[in-house]
C-alpha cells in the first residue's frame, strides 16, 4: 500500500520529471540546433567571407597586375610624352625662329614694296610729266599748226579775191577752196570775212534772181514750208504797187535755185510796204495808205475787193497763229479777219509807233518815245522792262524763240539783244546804218541795214565778241527771206532787185570745189602755199 502509494504518488512525479526532462531534453535539442545552426551560418558566412576576401585578393593582385601594367603603361606615355614635349619644344623653338626669320623677310618684302611703290609712284609721276610734255608738244604743234594754217587760208582767201576781181576764175576758185579747206581742217572759222567772201566770189551761188520788179521791194514772205514746195515760193511786193510771185525752177539742183517771176498784182497807185501769208497760199499786201490787198498765188484771177482801213501811215502787217491780220499805223492798230476781210477792232496810239512784232501771238510796239508796249488780244497791257539806250529807237524787231531772246536793231545800226525779263544779255555793233529787217536762221541772226550789207552773227555764244561776215550790195538791202532748208537768203533791195546767196560755208565750198577743172602748178603751190606744205590735189574727180 505504500508502494502503492508512493508509485501513485511517484507517477505524477515520475511523469512531470519525464516531461521535464523530454522538454529540457527538447529545448536543449532545440539550442543545439539553433546553436548548429548559427554555427554553420556562420561557417558559411566565413567560408563566403573567405571566398569573398580570396577574390577580392584575386582581384587586388589582377589590379595590382593591371596598376603594374597601367603604371609601365603611362611611364611608357610619359616618356613618349616627354620625348614629344621635347620634340614640341625643338619645333617651337625652330617655328620661333622661322618665325622671327619670316617676320624679318616681312620686314624686308615690306620694305621692297615700299621701295617699289615708290620707284612706281615715280615712274608714273615721269609718265605723266612725260605725257603732258608730249601733250603740250603736241597741243603747241597743233596750235602752231592751225596758227599756219589758219593764217594760210586767210592768205590764200585774200588772193582768191584778187584773182576773182582779175578775172582768173579758175585760179581763184582753186585758191578758195583751198583757203577753205585748210582753215576747216583746222578748226579754225570758216566764216571768217576774207574766206567766206572769197567763198562767195567762186560758188556761182550768188546771183540776182530773173524777172525783178520795177520799184523797191519792201517785204517778202514765204509761201508754206511743206509740200512740194517746200517753201521755196515766196511772194515779194514793192513801193510801185507790185506783188510777184517767185517759184524756183524744179530743174535746178544747185544750192541757189532760180526763179521764175509772175506778178499777179500791180497798180502804181499803191505804196505796199509789207506782206504776209497764210497756208491755204493767199497773201496779203497793205498800202502806205491803209489799203489791204488779198489775192491767192495760184488763183490769182479770183481777186478780192481789197479793204480800206482807217486814215494813217500804215507800215507792218503781222499774222498770229489763229489766221488774224494784225496792221500796224505810225499811230494806230487794227485786227483784221482775213478770211471775211472785215476789221474786227481798232485803237489808237499816242507815242507813235517805229516797229511792231509778234511774241507768241502777243503784239509788241515800239515806240518813239522808247516805250514799248504789249497788247494781249485787243487790250493794251503794261509796258515791257526793256530799256533801250538813250536816243536809239528800235527799227527793226526779231524773236529766237529757241532761246526766248528779243533782238532789237535800232536806227544807228547797234543790235540790241534781251530776254523776255529785259535783261540787256548782249549788244552786236558792225552796222553803220537803220537796221532795216531782222531774222534768225539757225544758229545765225541775219540783218539787213542802210549801210549796204546783210550781216551773219554767229548766235551760240554772244559772251564774247560776235563778229558779222558781212554780205555788201550797190544799193539797200530792204528786206529778205531765209530758207534754212537750203542755206538760202533772198534779199529784196533798192531799185527792185532780188539777189539770192548761200550762206553755208561748206555748201559754197561744194559748188568752188566743182569748179575746179585742174591743180595748181608747181611754180603755183610754191608760191600762193609753199614748200613746206605736201603738194595735193584739190579736184573732185582725183583722189
Amino acid at each position: 500500500m505504500n508502494v502503492q502509494k508512493i508509485i501513485n504518488k511517484g507517477i505524477p512525479f515520475l511523469l512531470t520529471a519525464a516531461v521535464s526532462g523530454w522538454l529540457a531534453y527538447w529545448l536543449c535539442a532545440v539550442k543545439y540546433e539553433r546553436t548548429v545552426a548559427e554555427l554553420n551560418d556562420r561557417v558559411a558566412e566565413l567560408e563566403d567571407k573567405e571566398l569573398s576576401a580570396m577574390v577580392t585578393k584575386r582581384v587586388s593582385e589582377q589590379m595590382e597586375d593591371i596598376a603594374f601594367q597601367q603604371k609601365a603603361i603611362s611611364d611608357r606615355q610619359r616618356d613618349r610624352a616627354e620625348r614629344q614635349s621635347r620634340i614640341a619644344d625643338m619645333e617651337r623653338g625652330k617655328a620661333e625662329m622661322e618665325r622671327g626669320l619670316a617676320r624679318e623677310a616681312e620686314r624686308q618684302a615690306v620694305k621692297a614694296a615700299r621701295q617699289a611703290d615708290s620707284m612706281r609712284l615715280l615712274a608714273e609721276r615721269q609718265t605723266i610729266v612725260a605725257t603732258q610734255e608730249r601733250q603740250d608738244a603736241l597741243a603747241a604743234r597743233a596750235k602752231a599748226d592751225t596758227l599756219f594754217y589758219n593764217s594760210l587760208g586767210k592768205l590764200l582767201a585774200q588772193n582768191a579775191i584778187a584773182q576773182s576781181d582779175a578775172g582768173s576764175g579758175e585760179l581763184a576758185s582753186l585758191l578758195s577752196f583751198a583757203s577753205w579747206h585748210y582753215v576747216n581742217s583746222y578748226g579754225g572759222d570758216v566764216y571768217q570775212q576774207d574766206v567766206f567772201t572769197s567763198l562767195l566770189r567762186t560758188a556761182g551761188n550768188s546771183m540776182k534772181l530773173t524777172g525783178t520788179l520795177v520799184g523797191s521791194v519792201r517785204s517778202m514772205a514765204k509761201i508754206g514750208d511743206d509740200g512740194e514746195r517746200g517753201g521755196d515760193t515766196f511772194v515779194a511786193v514793192s513801193d510801185y504797187g507790185e506783188i510777184a510771185v517767185l517759184v524756183p525752177q524744179r530743174e535746178d539742183g544747185g544750192q541757189a535755185a532760180r526763179y521764175n517771176t509772175t506778178t499777179i498784182f500791180s497798180d502804181c497807185k499803191c505804196v505796199f510796204r509789207d506782206v504776209c501769208t497764210d497756208p491755204s497760199g493767199a497773201c496779203y499786201a497793205l498800202d502806205i495808205t491803209g489799203k489791204l490787198v488779198r489775192r491767192h498765188v495760184t488763183t490769182p484771177q479770183m481777186a478780192t475787193p481789197p479793204l480800206q482801213l482807217p486814215q494813217g501811215r500804215w507800215e507792218h502787217l503781222l499774222r498770229r497763229s489763229d489766221g488774224k491780220l494784225v496792221a500796224v499805223a505810225h499811230d494806230k492798230v487794227a485786227w483784221v479777219d482775213g478770211k471775211t476781210m472785215t476789221v474786227a477792232a481798232a485803237v489808237e496810239v499816242e507815242d507813235g509807233i517805229a516797229e511792231a512784232g509778234l511774241l507768241d501771238d502777243e503784239l509788241l510796239l515800239f515806240c518813239n518815245s522808247g516805250r514799248m508796249i504789249d497788247f494781249k488780244g485787243y487790250e493794251r497791257q503794261a509796258s515791257l522792262p526793256v530799256t533801250m539806250p538813250k536816243g536809239e529807237v528800235v527799227t527793226a524787231f526779231g524773236y529766237m524763240a529757241d532761246k526766248g531772246w528779243l533782238v532789237l536793231g535800232t536806227g544807228t545800226g547797234p543790235i540790241y539783244i534781251y530776254d523776255r525779263n529785259g535783261k540787256l544779255l548782249s549788244s552786236l555793233h558792225g552796222h553803220t546804218g537803220r537796221i532795216t529787217h531782222l531774222e534768225p536762221a539757225s544758229w545765225m541772226l541775219v540783218s539787213s541795214s542802210y549801210d549796204h550789207t546783210v550781216r551773219l552773227w554767229d548766235m551760240r555764244d554772244i559772251t564774247s565778241l560776235v563778229t558779222p561776215v558781212n554780205i555788201t550790195y550797190d544799193r539797200w538791202p530792204l528786206c529778205f527771206v531765209t530758207d534754212e532748208r537750203r542755206h538760202t537768203i533772198r534779199v529784196g533791195m533798192e531799185g527792185g532787185d532780188i539777189r539770192s546767196v548761200n550762206v553755208s560755208a561748206e555748201g559754197n565750198a561744194l559748188s568752188t570745189q566743182k569748179n575746179i577743172t585742174r591743180d595748181f602748178s608747181s611754180d603755183e603751190w610754191e608760191y600762193y602755199i609753199g614748200k613746206e606744205v605736201p603738194y595735193r590735189t584739190f579736184r573732185k574727180d582725183v583722189p
